[in-house]
């Protein structure tokens, strides 16, 4: 494994959570859209889960 300096470290790790921010940001809006056309039936524990509160 090479050695990578702090500044590598810091825009790595910067970018990890940018991406899993933006995956949630984009999982949540989806999934809010798609309220209106599907429905979950017995699936109780999706609707009751806050929205915005990861």
């Amino acid at each position: 494994m090479p050695q990578l300096s702090p500044l590598n470290w810091a825009f790595l790790s910067i970018m990890i959570l940018t991406l899993i921010f933006m995956m949630k940001v984009f999982f949540s809006f989806m999934s809010i859209n798609k309220l209106n056309f599907i429905s979950f039936g017995n699936n109780k524990a999706l609707r009751k889960a806050p929205k915005w509160n990861w």
